[in-house]
């Protein structure tokens, strides 16, 4: 899911990418890094050095984006609900996740990357930051033989930029038809933020 989190550890390879820094984690060596999303405050483990962020030329965090590999022959129980500060969102993504059903969509898919996390700083939307980093993401994918790339998106804008880079939505859901068992909304961003989406990218191997 498309998150604001803009926290990584510093173990970090350079890499320049058009008029700013990309910057790859490395996979640590005994124990898989981790980083802190400052919108949820849950910690999030990079292990197979799909994680990145983008940094000014002064050095300042503009961008992240966190990816994990996904197969359609790994054994996937629902997730852990053992935190009720979370409850309600895993139960959300859960439902997503079985009800956009992707291998199934998709059964020549073996592997698919999905992006877990994207964030730019505001000050920095509108100058390539997202395009250079969904580039990067689209590498890592072709890197780790993924046919397509997944992403979630929770936001209108991050929707938008799934679009303009060629993703395709196979799946939507409006938070008002989202409730509890009182019947009661979930989840009420603000505007425009109206809807959960679900875009794929297929990618060409060869």
């Amino acid at each position: 899911m498309v998150l604001a989190g803009q926290c990584l550890p510093s173990d970090v390879a350079l890499l320049v990418v058009c008029r700013f820094t990309l910057l790859r984690l490395e996979a640590a060596q005994k124990r898989p890094s981790s980083y802190r999303c400052t919108l949820c405050k849950k910690t999030f483990f990079a292990t197979q050095g799909l994680a990145c962020k983008a940094v000014s030329s002064d050095g300042h965090l503009i961008g992240v984006i966190a990816n994990s590999v996904k197969c359609k022959f790994d054994k996937h129980g629902d997730d852990a609900e053992d935190d009720t500060k979370f409850q309600h969102i895993t139960k959300f993504l859960n439902k997503i996740g079985k009800e956009t059903n992707f291998f199934y969509q998709y059964p020549n898919v073996c592997r698919a990357l999905t992006i877990d996390i994207l964030s730019v700083d505001d000050k920095y939307r509108g100058k390539g930051v997202c395009k250079s980093l969904m580039d990067k993401a689209r590498e890592l994918a072709l890197k780790n033989r993924c046919s397509m790339i997944y992403v979630g998106c929770s936001s209108y804008f991050s929707a938008k930029a799934a679009e303009r880079l060629g993703f395709q939505c196979i799946y939507t859901m409006s938070y008002e038809d989202y409730l509890n068992d009182k019947g009661q909304q979930m989840f009420n961003p603000p505007t425009p933020h109206t809807h959960f989406k679900v875009y794929v990218l297929p990618l060409d191997n060869d």
